[in-house]
C-alpha cells in the first residue's frame, strides 16, 4: 500500500506553515502514515476477530486508537 504523493503534500501543507517542503519529508512522512494506518487495521482487525466478528467496525477502530497513539507518541 502506497499512499499517493499528493495526499501526503497536502496533508504537510495544512500542518506546516512553510511554502517549500523538501522532497525527503514527503517521502519519510508517506512511510509513516502507511505504518500507522496498517499496524491500525491489524490492531482493529485482531480486535473484531477478539469479539467474534468477521468485519470491523468504527468501534473497534476507537477501542484501540488510546494505545495505538501511545505506541506512536
Amino acid at each position: 500500500m502506497t499512499l499517493p504523493t499528493a495526499l501526503v503534500e497536502r496533508l504537510l501543507r495544512l500542518t506546516l506553515a512553510e511554502d517549500k517542503i523538501q522532497k525527503d519529508v514527503h517521502i519519510l512522512t508517506g512511510e509513516f502514515l502507511r505504518v500507522f494506518v496498517s499496524e491500525a487495521l491489524q490492531r482493529a482487525c485482531l480486535q473484531a476477530e477478539k469479539d467474534g466478528r468477521k468485519e470491523l467496525s468504527c468501534s473497534d477502530l476507537e477501542r484501540i486508537l488510546p494505545q495505538l497513539l501511545l505506541d506512536f507518541g
